[in-house]
């Protein structure tokens, strides 16, 4: 209940972690918990009674995803024919199975220790920078990450709702170099090229953190790179220096694509 002047307002919607809430006077509620890889979403008071313990950060992202759909669903209202609303939903984003109960749920695997071969992450824009934020909140992945991304953040902020790891105080400030510091926190060696793709292929930097990496860049050889842009001719542009495997991630209004692609 939202106490206003002395008057008490309703709540139109309680979205909680788990379990807890306390609004049962709001109009709608919902809740979300998961661990590793396993996902709940729905009514707080059928939610499974579970502790997080787990260091793949993908599940409680991806919870957060679908309690953020639902409240605008909520508000909004469903398009004629589009979509339906979750009011119980338990599954495994390791083998995308949902399942009555949690203890079903796949637990899928993570390793111990995780190091990731060199990547590309082009395009810090809202993909590239959900990409970092979950890579760097799942312990214990470490690797170099080489981000690409030309632009800055808006000066009038009109993207800072899409974007996770920036603040009013990033206002003008270089995509690329955002990510990368946020992912040096986390422990993984990351550089940043203000220039886009193809350019730094074309024209790679001198210095670079291995000699195998700048013999790979100097034949175009690229193993890992993580699509992140929001355009098809810069999808395309990173399509032709057939990297060996790229994954793809795109947004639409409510919609996601996320696609994989082995150029080998």
């Amino acid at each position: 209940v939202l106490v206003v002047d002395d008057r008490q307002a309703p709540v139109d919607v309680e979205a909680s972690v788990g379990g807890t809430g306390a609004a049962d006077e709001a109009r709608f509620r919902i809740g979300g918990i998961a661990s590793g890889w396993r996902v709940a979403v729905g009514d707080p008071r059928g939610l499974p009674q579970v502790t997080p313990s787990e260091a793949c950060a993908f599940g409680p992202y991806f919870a957060a995803c679908l309690v953020a759909g639902e409240v605008f669903k909520r508000l909004s209202g469903l398009r004629e024919g589009r979509g339906r609303f979750i009011t119980s939903l338990q599954m495994s984003l390791w083998d995308w199975q949902e399942r009555e109960c949690w203890a079903e749920l796949a637990d899928g695997d993570w390793p111990q220790t995780g190091e990731l071969p060199p990547l590309y992450l082009i395009g810090a824009g809202a993909v590239g920078q959900g990409t970092a934020a979950a890579l760097a909140a799942s312990r214990p992945l470490r690797g170099l990450v080489t981000v690409i991304d030309g632009d800055q953040i808006d000066a009038q902020g009109t993207n800072l709702n899409r974007y996770p790891l920036a603040t009013g105080a990033e206002l003008g400030a270089p995509k690329a170099k955002l990510l990368v510091q946020h992912l040096l926190r986390a422990g993984f060696q990351a550089y940043s090229d203000d220039r886009h793709w193809p350019a730094y292929a074309h024209d790679p930097p001198s210095a670079r953190p291995s000699a195998e990496l700048g013999s790979l860049e100097a034949d175009y050889r690229y193993r890992l790179v993580l699509s992140c842009v929001d355009k098809n001719p810069a999808r395309h542009a990173v399509q032709n220096f057939w990297p060996e495997y790229v994954i793809g991630g795109s947004t639409s209004d409510m919609a996601l694509s996320v696609a994989a692609y082995d150029m080998r």
